[in-house]
């Protein structure tokens, strides 16, 4: 229960009750609640920076003295 004491409660529910109502719901199992996000997670990653080739595509090139 997320309420420290009884009297936390009482007080809640007099000045707070649209918050007293939520927590009450949250965490009427007890403890922590674990929420679940609204937005959904991007697929990858932001793109890399920089030259984006394969290893295998890189060719030496020697220098001309």
């Amino acid at each position: 229960m997320p309420f420290k004491s009884e009297k936390q409660r009482r007080y809640m529910h007099a000045n707070l009750p649209d918050i007293a109502k939520r927590w009450e719901r949250d965490y009427k199992q007890g403890g922590r609640v674990k929420r679940l996000t609204r937005t959904v997670p991007p697929k990858r990653g932001p793109n890399p920076q920089g030259l984006n080739v394969p290893y295998k595509q890189v060719k030496t090139v020697k220098l001309e003295k």
